[in-house]
């Protein structure tokens, strides 16, 4: 097996992390959260400021750096990968965007330091003028990571704004302990330990220091800040998809050699079909990974507002890991047979966690619908 390529530094963080989340995998899935331990040293490895700007002491690393560190820790656990790489998306939003008063704030209020930060990207809350700041209350699902963040980012939409209004929407900062998670909201079979549980707010007060606008990037951030948040978020998404699919075939492979089937003619390694098919796989794989670091590199070799088209493109390249990744898990999957059917077998776990990272809506195949009109040159209906 071959592991993605990675930065050595971040390779070495990867490698260090290893053992700890082997030996966490099974509990971690009953608890449906990642323990403490794991997440104390990805802490003290710098695993949650990967895309936080240096002067708040993080590494703002680009987009292909991020995307291939979310496939080598997804490599390892998709549960892992997804928590640690959009924990560190979020601090990486914050950071960006959020003014130098409330970089102040959050730091004085967490040691000196930036804080482990999740947030969930639907705007379903509601911002309200009032002095001094806004009132924001709603309730947000799929924040991955909340057991073990300490400041939340959290989208809302201005009161009273037509619903139809995007340039309606507010970001705010806040201390986790303001929100109220809600028990029983993160019962799935796929990546289970991301706890991504929904929480309310109710009234809760933000100053005005610590609310942001995504569009206006803080001059503190690196070129990749500046850059359309539908692009910011991507290189995690395809990272998970394609560490999940490379090692479901890794691990297909590595049963194949003398395994036979009940009632088959032929042990799987000696099968044409197999033969054909892996090679296949591996083949869609490298080229849906050429794809997205091609895209993603275009955006971190940015030096001026980019074609107005390149949202969808890269949207579009996203939804194709999605669908390219799911085909190869679930190919892996049927060739193991009963093999690979136990809830704990790594090709098991690689394919129901491929199949739950790629349901997210930021992977849809609407984005070739997008993408379609754009290259035909078509009007959009919305």
């Amino acid at each position: 097996m071959t592991a993605p390529a990675l930065r050595r530094d971040l390779r070495a963080a990867v490698d260090e992390l290893a053992p700890m989340i082997e030996g966490d995998r099974r509990a971690a899935d009953a608890r449906g959260a990642l323990c403490g331990e794991v997440i104390a040293r990805a802490d003290q490895l710098g695993l949650f400021t990967t895309r936080v700007p240096t002067a708040l002491g993080g590494r703002d690393i680009s987009l292909v750096e991020q995307f291939e560190l979310s496939e080598a820790l997804s490599y390892l656990d998709g549960s892992v990968g997804w928590t640690l790489s959009f924990m560190a998306l979020s601090g990486g939003l914050v950071g960006g965007h959020v003014s130098d008063e409330g970089v102040r704030e959050i730091c004085e209020r967490s040691e000196g330091r930036w804080p482990r930060f999740t947030g969930t990207f639907p705007t379903t809350g509601v911002a309200t003028r009032v002095d001094g700041g806004w009132s924001v209350r709603g309730r947000w699902g799929f924040a991955s990571g909340i057991d073990h963040a300490q400041w939340l980012a959290v989208g809302t939409r201005l009161a009273g704004a037509a619903p139809d209004d995007r340039t309606a929407v507010l970001w705010v900062a806040l201390p986790v302990d303001d929100a109220q998670v809600v028990a029983g909201t993160w019962d799935v079979d796929g990546l289970r330990a991301t706890g991504s549980r929904t929480f309310t707010l109710d009234e809760v007060f933000v100053p005005e220091a610590r609310a942001f606008l995504v569009t206006e990037a803080h001059g503190r951030g690196g070129l990749v800040h500046r850059l359309p948040t539908l692009v910011f978020i991507s290189p995690e998404h395809a990272g998970v998809a394609l560490g999940l699919a490379r090692r479901a075939l890794d691990e297909v492979i590595a049963l194949a050699n003398g395994k036979a089937r009940m009632g088959g003619r032929a042990p799987l390694h000696a099968r044409g079909a197999f033969l054909r098919d892996i090679g296949r796989a591996d083949t869609r794989l490298r080229a849906a990974r050429a794809l997205i670091v091609d895209r993603l590199g275009a955006g971190d070799a940015a030096q001026s507002p980019m074609p107005p088209d390149y949202v969808t493109d890269v949207r579009a390249a996203a939804a194709y890991v999605a669908d390219v990744a799911v085909d190869v898990a679930t190919l892996a999957y049927r060739f193991a047979g009963g093999s690979a059917i136990a809830r704990d077998h790594a090709l098991h776990r690689a394919w129901r966690d491929a199949v739950t990272a790629t349901q997210h809506v930021h992977t849809n195949d609407e984005n070739y619908e997008t993408w379609g009109e754009a290259i035909a040159g078509f009007a959009s209906n919305g």
